[in-house]
């Protein structure tokens, strides 16, 4: 099969427009695969048929040339026949990512002057209130809407393709105009470099708000080739982007090098015919050389959105001893220039501008920010030719590659995303008695970054209240991690702000005014906190969790609790009372707990049905926080907690009392279903008897659930894994211990161990005293309840359950359903989440189990 051929594409001197492209494919290979998803293919006819109902649509609500076109869909089928519909009735197109915060969805629209948006109904509540007209995909796409046929709208190489929005250097985001004939130029010398044939398979992955994401689309379809959109689970799950690379037999991968690195620690061992093309962060040479190894080819991309994705690229073999952004593509051109404008000599230091085809039109409604950084062309005879001023430090070696050296102004990549630093200080500005603001990147490398903010202020502000206001009007990547307080932002010699100075200065956390402790509880609370976090002075009502606490220091903290208050907390009290002034005044009324209380609120509000998970033995409903944290603000979540302590009546610890006791408060909530049940370790055999009670009753069940649970878990405790264990799996077993002791530190994995020994022998002392009718009493709760676990015998369950199972536990291949298949009569699908047991729980693991959650909690609407 011939590779691709951009000149034979072209059929006049400038490139033609990229639907255009998409099109001659579409009528040469009607019936090849032009898309497809895990469920879902399109064919090239089928793909122009769905893109005539939008453009169709389009044509009704009275879209004219010109027009931008707003598009609200997650990555699928769908929307990128919205895209080409768009562009089928000369409209342009303004990608916006589901995610965007709220307020900044609704100041792009405003901005780029979107009256009429295409959104899928199940994202139609995040659109703000003034947008007048609203088509629905999953409407259109109907078997009642027809196709007429390709419109008769001509669509010129000049004409506005899509506007993509950046964050802006001036504190607002601004949005980057780009023509066709940019786009189809990058489209076609990208294809033709890569040389990609017809019929190979292209992985996207990337959400539309990005430009990397109009490279993915339409480089297969120009080609003949077939795009595969990957899964829903968009943050960081190296073992889900192995499964999509496998699954779907891709040829091509676009990705950052914090992807490839994601990839290369979660154990792949590559892909011989695999072209890796790494963009929009640094490459190290280290990276790039493992890459190589791995893969059929590595290229390296560079390219601002002004200048249409990419500019230059290099290719990069094994044999490469420097990583540079090598050359640029057919029609642009590149020169590192003084600050005077000209070319500097030999290999000096310069700054990078660009021109040639892939300059953009403009930012759109800011004609001071265009004319500061789209000049005119001096190197040019082309009338009008312009040059982009990148900002970007670089120098050209004597081979004509260009070595990138960072920036000059401060923006910034961090994993892949372009932020400009006086974005986020221009908003933390708007908060109320902030009077100046700097933030700054700090980490020990290009890829290792993290975003500190510093504030000058008369009174000190927790930096809860800043960090929530942030979140309403910033992505979540661009909110800095950490907050501190100065009582001026230091300048340097030209009057700007002396970010070096701030760097080096990392002391204080921002906190609320400090006044003194009203009582000797809240007092000697602050001591322990102070001495626990190693942080200080803290406010009466800073949060645990803000000040870094987590599940380990947490029931640190309930055993000082015990130790200078002589009460019985449980970690879970913090999620009601996690300031000192609320812990305080919880210790002062003396209630120990003496009721079992089932539900604890890690978020009560919320439109959507809840969500509750019963976490295992000897564990909390902590354990669950961050999941809440990264479901949806429309969600619901209920840890549900199991008894602790000692207790007098071991018949209350048995799974179906104790799933009986735990529906009695959910039904308190939800009287009834769908009920979406979930449960990690022991928590898994309530939920499962929670829905097998429900399920007799006639109710309905959402979702079930198991969180790397073991069906028949007792046997760790009884010691029946380790006389099957192979040499191979207790090899495996000591590796797993020996990484154990290196991430999470002797102490930690010794203070587990003792905490498992102890439950082993007590396990066998309640149980020979059941033998012998002598009373339980001295026995805890999780004692009791893991010979409850044992002694469990459940009936086949009549529905589907999904088992997220931690990817990184070290198990037999005889383990793979962990007992689980067997109960489940309409099957079990099993989910592998990075991390271990408890791990999965943790950053960045939670973000991949919350979109597994997310996806399965959330009803399929759209056809496509």
């Amino acid at each position: 099969m011939n590779s691709f051929n951009c000149a034979a594409l072209a059929e006049t001197s400038q490139p033609a427009c990229t639907l255009h492209l998409v099109q001659r494919q579409a009528s040469v290979r009607p019936d090849a695969i032009s898309v497809r998803t895990k469920s879902k293919q399109l064919t090239y006819s089928e793909l122009n048929r769905y893109a005539n109902k939008f453009a169709i649509a389009l044509l009704q609500a009275g879209v004219q040339p010109g027009t931008l076109v707003g598009v609200f869909m997650d990555r699928s089928p769908a929307s990128l026949a919205a895209l080409l519909g768009s562009w089928k009735v000369g409209a342009a197109y303004l990608a916006l990512d589901p995610i965007s915060p709220p307020e900044r969805l609704a100041f792009v629209l405003r901005d780029a002057g979107v009256s009429l948006v295409i959104a899928e109904r199940k994202l139609a509540s995040l659109l703000p209130a003034h947008l007048s007209r609203v088509l629905y995909a999953d409407d259109l796409l109907s078997e009642q809407f027809p196709d007429s046929g390709d419109p008769e709208v001509i669509t010129s190489p000049g004409d506005l393709a899509y506007v993509l929005y950046t964050s802006g250097s001036t504190g607002t985001p601004k949005g980057v105009e780009v023509s066709h004939y940019s786009l189809a130029n990058v489209i076609t010398a990208i294809a033709e470099e890569l040389r990609l044939q017809a019929g190979e398979v292209l992985l996207a992955h990337t959400s539309l708000g990005f430009d990397i994401s109009n490279l993915e689309m339409y480089l297969p379809l120009v080609s003949g080739g077939s795009l595969y959109i990957a899964e829903p689970g968009r943050v960081g799950d190296g073992a889900r982007l192995i499964h999509a690379l496998r699954d779907s037999g891709a040829t091509t991968m676009l990705g950052t090098s914090t992807l490839w690195r994601l990839l290369l620690d979660a154990g792949w061992e590559g892909k011989p015919d695999l072209r890796a093309v790494s963009g929009g962060e640094v490459l190290s040479l280290e990276l790039a050389k493992a890459l190589s190894k791995r893969t059929a080819v590595v290229w390296n991309h560079y390219g601002p959105t002004e200048a249409t994705i990419s500019a230059t690229t290099a290719r990069i073999d094994a044999t490469t001893d420097k990583v540079t952004i090598g050359r640029p593509i057919s029609n642009v051109t590149v020169y590192v220039l003084d600050p005077n404008g000209r070319p500097v000599a030999g290999e000096t230091t310069g700054e990078l501008y660009i021109g040639g085809v892939g300059v953009a039109r403009a930012y759109r409604n800011r004609p001071d920010l265009t004319a500061a950084s789209f000049l005119p062309d001096p190197f040019s005879p082309e009338p009008g030719a312009r040059l982009y001023k990148t900002g970007d430090l670089a120098r050209k070696l004597q081979d004509g590659r260009l070595e990138f050296l960072g920036r000059i102004d401060q923006q910034v990549k961090i994993h892949g995303y372009r932020i400009e630093l006086e974005e986020i200080e221009e908003q933390i500005r708007q908060f109320p008695g902030v009077s100046d603001a700097a933030v700054a990147a700090i980490g020990r490398g290009q890829n290792d970054q993290r975003i500190v903010a510093w504030l000058e202020s008369k009174r000190i502000i927790p930096a809860s209240q800043i960090r929530e206001f942030l979140r309403r009007r910033l992505p979540a990547y661009m909110v800095p991690s950490e907050f501190r307080h100065v009582d001026s932002i230091p300048l340097n010699e030209s009057g700007k702000i002396d970010r070096k100075s701030l760097a080096a200065n990392l002391s204080g956390t921002i906190a609320e005014t400090f006044t003194g402790p009203e009582t000797d509880t809240e007092s000697r609370l602050r001591s322990i906190w102070e001495d626990l976090l190693q942080i200080g002075p803290i406010a009466l009502t800073d949060s645990f969790f803000d000040l870094g606490g987590d599940s380990l220091l947490a029931a640190l903290l309930v055993t000082q609790i015990k130790k200078h208050f002589d009460q019985n907390i449980t970690p879970d009290t913090l999620i009601e009372c996690p300031a000192i002034k609320s812990l305080a005044a919880r210790i002062k009324t003396k209630e120990e707990n003496p009721a079992w209380r089932v539900l604890v609120p890690l978020r009560a509000e919320g439109s959507s049905s809840p969500l509750f998970i019963v976490h295992g033995l000897g564990g909390s409903a902590l354990l669950f926080r961050s999941l809440a944290a990264h479901m949806s603000q429309d969600q619901p979540v209920y840890g549900v907690t199991l008894p602790s302590g000692v207790v007098h009546d071991g018949n209350e610890m048995k799974v179906k009392a104790l799933a009986s006791k735990c529906l009695e408060e959910i039904r308190l909530i939800c009287p009834t279903g769908p009920y979406y049940l979930s449960g990690h370790s022991f928590g898994a055999l309530i939920a499962l008897e929670m829905a097998a009670q429900l399920a007799r009753s006639g109710e309905q069940i959402g979702l079930l659930a198991f969180i790397d649970s073991d069906r028949n878990l007792a046997r760790h405790f009884e010691g029946a894994y380790d006389d099957a264990a192979t040499p191979a799996l207790v090899l495996r077993r000591y590796q797993a211990k020996l990484k154990s002791l290196t991430e999470k530190g002797v102490l930690e994995v010794f203070r587990r161990r003792v905490e498992y020994i102890k439950l082993r022998k007590r396990m066998k002392l309640a149980q020979k005293a059941a033998e012998h009718e002598v009373s339980s009493g001295g026995f805890e709760a999780k004692e009791l309840m893991a010979l409850a676990a044992r002694d469990y015998s459940p009936a086949l369950y009549p529905g589907s359950a999904v088992l997220f199972r931690a990817k990184d536990e070290v198990r037999s291949k005889a383990d793979r359903d962990l007992g689980w298949a067997e109960l489940i009569s309409e099957g079990l699908q099993i989910v592998d989440i990075p991390g271990g047991h408890l791990t999965l729980f943790d950053e960045p693991n939670v973000e991949v189990l919350a979109a597994a959650f997310t996806e399965r909690l959330s009803p399929v609407l759209s056809k496509v």
